[in-house]
């Protein structure tokens, strides 16, 4: 991945138009599997550059270090907060992302007056905001935020590699690594894992079950449902059965096949099942009923512009 360096270009162009504290936001932890979800808030100050800003995936710890320490200086303010693994639970990491992100906004002194956000648009905010894609590796102020929640983040996890220690969480973060999935396999869960997530809900014995329409898809990954034995790989066969990430609208304590679908309560050891969902996407296609309603189609554009070339001769005056 190239590392391009973030702008103070949106920043200015705001400054210009009125806006003149600015703050950028940002989160980390949303895909990890333990610890919470930390968001960042930080307002630059135009007069005091800050070179070397990227996005905190894109840069070392050493340099995160680093950069952490002269943010927090020369900054005109900065905040962070977050959202525990308990409330990511009970809520889902989406709007606990969104909830940690207002806070952090919430206790800027002094108050922005415009916040641009990595990608999304936070609700009941009480100034000006805007979302844009990839913002910390494009915005200063999002790759400052950025990298402010990350250091703190950091620093959480590793003093709870000391409460924990064999999870690995000095190294992983608390994200979904093989050595963090052979961590909860030998050690199982601890009070810092989320339950809402697969494969934490698997190691306590949970199924999760796509109750909501609304829930958001929580991340994760085929190898981490595929506990060995567990009742995934008795359902499925095979990792590659399964999907990507579940979303979890209950869990439902132990394995009972009488709460599963029909298709994989039949399934035995070995065997890979499609779940229904994803093999009515494989059903073929009707060449047919596709090649006709193509023609219907194209027919319908012929007819509307010969109809359109004869109205505009029609209103044509004839020549003297």
């Amino acid at each position: 991945m190239v590392k391009v360096r973030a702008t103070r270009s949106l920043e200015n162009a705001f400054r210009r138009w009125g806006f003149h504290l600015v703050a950028g936001c940002d989160e980390v932890g949303r895909g990890c599997l333990a610890g919470p979800v930390v968001a960042g808030a930080v307002i630059l100050d135009p007069a005091r550059h800050i070179p070397g800003l990227f996005d905190s995936k894109m840069t070392t710890a050493i340099e995160r270090e680093r950069l952490y320490d002269v943010i927090t200086r020369r900054a005109l303010a900065w905040a962070v907060a977050s959202a525990s693994p308990l409330e990511i639970d009970r809520i889902n990491i989406h709007r606990a992302s969104l909830d940690a992100m207002r806070q952090a906004i919430g206790r800027l002194e002094p108050l922005p007056d415009m916040v641009v956000v990595d990608a999304f648009k936070i609700p009941d905010l009480m100034m000006a905001q805007i979302g844009v894609p990839k913002g910390d590796r494009k915005v200063s102020a999002v790759a400052a935020a950025s990298i402010v929640a990350k250091v703190t983040r950091d620093r959480l996890m590793i003093r709870l590699a000391l409460a924990h220690p064999g999870y690995g969480f000095e190294r992983h973060m608390g994200y979904s690594v093989p050595e963090h999935f052979e961590a909860l396999r030998k050690l199982g869960p601890t009070i810092h894992h989320r339950r809402s997530f697969s494969p934490v809900a698997l190691a306590y014995g949970d199924i999760p079950l796509c109750l909501e329409e609304d829930a958001q898809l929580l991340d994760g990954r085929r190898d981490a449902l595929a506990v060995k034995g567990g009742p995934f790989e008795l359902a499925y066969g095979s990792a590659q059965a399964l999907p990507v990430a579940l979303p979890v609208g209950t869990l439902v304590p132990g394995f009972d096949p009488r709460t599963m679908p029909a298709a994989f309560a039949t399934a035995t050891p070995g065997e890979a099942t499609t779940p229904p969902a994803l093999a009515a996407l494989k059903q073929p296609i009707d060449t047919r009923r596709w090649l006709l309603w193509s023609a219907l189609g194209i027919a319908t554009l012929v007819l509307g512009w010969m109809a359109w070339s004869l109205s505009r001769q029609m209103r044509v005056p004839p020549k003297p």
